[in-house]
């Protein structure tokens, strides 16, 4: 079988691994839950989506790979006055 005869969406979940869907999301610039529509073959991704132009980003509403805030960013409660 050759890889493109496999869905995108088994092929995303095979190289995601064990790794979280909410964590991954976060690495490339989605939503969890648009990461886990396309797994499941409901969205198929468009090759111009903005996540396929830029490097990989961190979000304050996704965790980075390492839990941590992302590089130069304060953790939110240090904006509290």
């Amino acid at each position: 079988m050759v890889a493109s005869d496999v869905p995108i969406g088994d092929r995303i979940r095979h190289y995601r691994g064990e790794r979280r869907q909410d964590v991954v999301a976060g690495l490339v610039g989605i939503s969890p839950d648009y990461l886990s529509q396309i797994e499941r073959g409901l969205k198929i991704p468009s090759l111009s989506y903005p996540g396929r132009r830029h490097p990989p980003r961190t979000s304050r509403r996704y965790p980075s790979a390492d839990g941590g805030t992302p590089s130069g960013q304060r953790p939110l409660s240090a904006n509290v006055p």
